[in-house]
């Protein structure tokens, strides 16, 4: 959608990505998020682009999904017929590109993603990606040097258990038969909370590859809050956690 009033309004445009009868198994674009670069800065090669581009990765069935991309230069972004998908890389190395949704491929297996967000985070030059993991369990960072990869394993980077969630500020159910918190939503003490939603804020991030602390939103389903979260990545440091 677009909006020429700063928000208060709101013209459609095109659907991103469509189910067919609720098959969802070529809609790969139904959680995004996007990201501009300027294409002379990007490694390797992003065809018949120049100046601003906005890149779109998204997953397709929810939480049963591996995520795609997509890319459409910055001016063009209204019209649907100009997004190119990445459908891998050619014998050179270099991503190769399709006007066809359905010719995207997974940039990495792991068949749990919903919400996501990519971002470049200057300190570590490198595209950083959150997302909420069944398995492992927690909020998961992957992280490349070009929005296509090659992206790296995935490191839990929030644990709900490990990193004092539970019990602090996302409820733990009272059928456990301990009321460990007080904290839930109207009747909904024997649910527990969640983690999910990770979202970056790339203009927050500091430091240097060595020890650089990154933000995002995290969301925590019970009670049903966002809270701001802050993770340290980067190469240990002596005598300090990480």
């Amino acid at each position: 959608a677009r909006s020429t009033d700063d928000g208060r309004t709101w013209e459609p445009l095109y659907d991103l990505s469509r189910h067919r009868d609720g098959d969802v198994s070529q809609a790969h674009f139904i959680n995004v998020a996007l990201a501009a670069a300027d294409a002379q800065d990007l490694p390797g090669r992003t065809p018949r682009d120049s100046g601003r581009v906005v890149f779109l990765w998204g997953s397709g069935a929810y939480r049963k999904s591996s995520p795609r991309l997509a890319r459409v230069a910055a001016r063009q972004i209204a019209d649907r017929a100009a997004l190119r998908f990445f459908t891998g890389f050619d014998q050179r190395g270099e991503p190769r590109w399709s006007d066809r949704e359905s010719d995207a491929v997974p940039l990495f297996r792991h068949d749990v993603v919903g919400e996501l967000s990519v971002a470049w985070i200057a300190p570590v030059e490198r595209w950083l990606m959150l997302y909420n993991s069944s398995e492992p369990r927690g909020i998961v960072m992957r992280s490349a040097p070009a929005p296509w990869g090659p992206w790296s394993a995935p490191e839990v980077v929030f644990h709900p258990g490990r990193d004092n969630g539970y019990g602090n500020f996302m409820h733990v159910s009272w059928e456990r038969g301990e009321r460990r918190d007080a904290f839930h939503d109207p009747k909904q003490e024997n649910k527990w909370g969640g983690c999910y939603g990770p979202y970056l804020i790339p203009r927050f991030a500091s430091g240097d590859a060595r020890r650089c602390l990154i933000y995002y939103a995290l969301s925590t389903w019970n009670p049903y809050q966002t809270i701001l979260a802050r993770s340290e990545i980067g190469a240990p440091l002596p005598d300090e956690p990480t």
